[in-house]
This record gives C-alpha cells, sequence and structure tokens, in this order.
C-alpha cells in the first residue's frame, strides 16, 4: 500500500484533520497534503516521527505495518510518478524493472548532492551497498570532495547530456548520461551509465597496450574559451607523476591537466586556445604538483582531431622531460603551436 492511501487511513482511524497531524509533526499542512497526494515523500526523520505517532495513538497493527512498509529506504529510494495514470501495481512493475536494469541509476539532489535512489546495477560498480545520506561523489567515485567537473552544472531539463568517465577504483571506461529533472518535489539530476570498457578492449586490444606504456595518453576536449577537459586518462600517466588514480582522483583537479602548477595554468590554457582556434597541433612543456607537494616538469604533445559543439577534440602524449632527448623535440616549440 502506498504511503498517500496509508497516511488517510490513520487519519481515519485517529479521526484527526491534515492540520491535526501536521501540527502533532511540526510540518505544515501543505508537506502533509503533498505526501496524500503523492507528489513528496517525508524527510527519514519525520518518517520516523510518523511511525512513532501512530505507534503512540494506538492505530491498528495493520495500519504500523502498512506504515513502516512505505516509509521504509526501499519505497522511499522508489522511482514516484506523481501525475501518471498507471495503476499501482504497474508503478511497482516499473520501478522493479528499473532497479533490476542492466545500466547503473542514481538520482542525487542538485544542491546538496545527496543520492536519493541507486538502483542494484549502481551498487554493483561501486562495489558496496548504498548507505543513506551518502553524497554521490561518496558512494559511486569514493571520493570526499564534489568532482571539480561536476557534469550536473552543464545538464539540461528536455535532452540528456552525455559524456565519459574512468573510474578511480577501478579503471573502467564508464559511459554516462544525465539529465535534470523534479523527484519528489526535489530539484535533482539524473544519471545512468554502463561500461565501455569491454568493447573498447575488443577493438584490437588498444585499451590494453595504451594502458601498458610508460608515458601518458589521452583524449581531451578544449572549450573555446581555453577550459581543458579530459575525457581519457591510461595508467601510464599515474605512473608519470608517481601516484595512482585513485590518489590522484581525491585531490581537486589533480586527476588530469588541472594538476598543472599555478605559475603555468594561464600559459597552459593559451596556448591550448590559440591552437584550438587554428587546429593546430600542440608541443609544450609544463610543471604538474605530485602528492608529495613538489613539482615535476612534463612534456605534452597534442595532435588536432577535429572540432564540434564549440569545443576541440585532442589525442595527446604526456612524457618526463628529463627521458626526452633534444633532438626529439624537433616536432615544434616546447612553449607553444
Amino acid at each position: 500500500m502506498e504511503l498517500r492511501e496509508t497516511l488517510k487511513i490513520m487519519r481515519s482511524e485517529l479521526d484527526i484533520t491534515q492540520e491535526e497531524l501536521a501540527k502533532a509533526l511540526n510540518v505544515t499542512k501543505k508537506s502533509v497534503s503533498r505526501w496524500e497526494m503523492g507528489e513528496a515523500m517525508p524527510q527519514v526523520r519525520l518518517s520516523h516521527s510518523i511511525i512513532a505517532f501512530a505507534k503512540r495513538k494506538g492505530v491498528s497493527e495493520r495500519c504500523v505495518l502498512n506504515l513502516e512498509n512505505a516509509l521504509s529506504g526501499k519505497r522511499r529510494n522508489a522511482p514516484h510518478v506523481p501525475k501518471s495514470k498507471l495503476y499501482p501495481i504497474e508503478r511497482e512493475t516499473i520501478c522493479k524493472l528499473v532497479d533490476d536494469s542492466q545500466n547503473a541509476i542514481y538520482v542525487a539532489d542538485i544542491e546538496t548532492d545527496e543520492v536519493l535512489y541507486v538502483n542494484t546495477k549502481a551498487e554493483e560498480y561501486a562495489g558496496r551497498k548504498f548507505v543513506p545520506g551518502e553524497k554521490c561523489y561518496e558512494f559511486l567515485l569514493g571520493r570526499k570532495k564534489q568532482c571539480p567537473e561536476c557534469p550536473k552544472l552543464q545538464m539540461l531539463e528536455d535532452k540528456s547530456t552525455t559524456y565519459h568517465i574512468v573510474s578511480p577504483q577501478s579503471g573502467k571506461r564508464l559511459l554516462v548520461r544525465g539529465r535534470k529533472l523534479d523527484w519528489n518535489g526535489r530539484k535533482a539530476h539524473a544519471q545512468y551509465y554502463f561500461e565501455e570498457t569491454t568493447d573498447l578492449e575488443g577493438k584490437d586490444g588498444y585499451l590494453k597496450l595504451i594502458d601498458g606504456l610508460d608515458i601518458g595518453i589521452c583524449t581531451c576536449f578544449v572549450h573555446d574559451n581555453g577550459k581543458i577537459e579530459i575525457s581519457f586518462m591510461s595508467d601510464g600517466y599515474y605512473a608519470l607523476v608517481d601516484s595512482t588514480r585513485e590518489k590522484r582522483f581525491q585531490y581537486d583537479g589533480y586527476h588530469g591537466l588541472n594538476a598543472v602548477c599555478d605559475e603555468d595554468k594561464q600559459r597552459v590554457s593559451k596556448t591550448a586556445q590559440l591552437a584550438a582556434k587554428a587546429q593546430k597541433s600542440i608541443y609544450m612543456k609544463y610543471k604538474v604538483l605530485l602528492d608529495n607537494g613538489t613539482q615535476k616538469e612534463l612534456f605534452m604533445r597534442a595532435k588536432f582531431v577535429k572540432c564540434e559543439c564549440g569545443k576541440s577534440l585532442y589525442y595527446c602524449t604526456i612524457e618526463d622531460t628529463n627521458c626526452i632527448l633534444s633532438g626529439q623535440q624537433s616536432g615544434g616549440n616546447s612553449n607553444g603551436i
């Protein structure tokens, strides 16, 4: 039985109005009305208060049982269709299909990043069970802080946004699609993703070969404003900076070229911007900050591939300048295009 039906039964047994229930729970009448219309769910704290109130007032055991079921974590996080004309049994079926989907799916609050729903596949990718109250970056990526390039900022409500990430836990490449939506009255973003690693490895084993090299291989986009967006970074890069994918992902910006030291950031951005505008390749030195606080100089070769939707795609190699002979740098200026 759904919460909206159970609440009405409880009020009927106790012969109280929505306003009286709201006063007892220290919430507004509008909140109770939205619960009974199926437009929203009470917060976890209020769920406990509702059940405690019902028991204290002596409602029937069946009513208490229905309340506990309707307010459980499983039902709370189930996909909600407030204006749907589907019968409850059909909605339950849809919820089960989503929960059992082969795509990992999660929904998070747009402001707080609190995870509102995860399905079974998302828990499988995370390698553990979801704990209510966790942030999306904590549960899915094991990060302590919000992702530096959080895609929710670019998401729209009328169409899906597609991007690629590499899982810091497993190193697997994931295709992600997401969009903004209203989730039980809360502004949220929903994302679903699936693994691309298997498909990529099937293409003549290129991915395994790339990850086995002792230089960094990456693909990146250079936006018109000079911003550099990493879409793939090989394992070789993390070995190059004496670190691991997991460690670098814990620091804001350390997972890719944003680890460039402050004194080089403007130059790198400007050089990339001019090269993308001219659709030319890039050859340049720059310094990155290592985990231990020291700096290391790297040399990058970035080949222009194509330009679309206001950003240019580059294929890049990144090497330690100490390991490069001066004759190998004849391909271009070390500080420019």
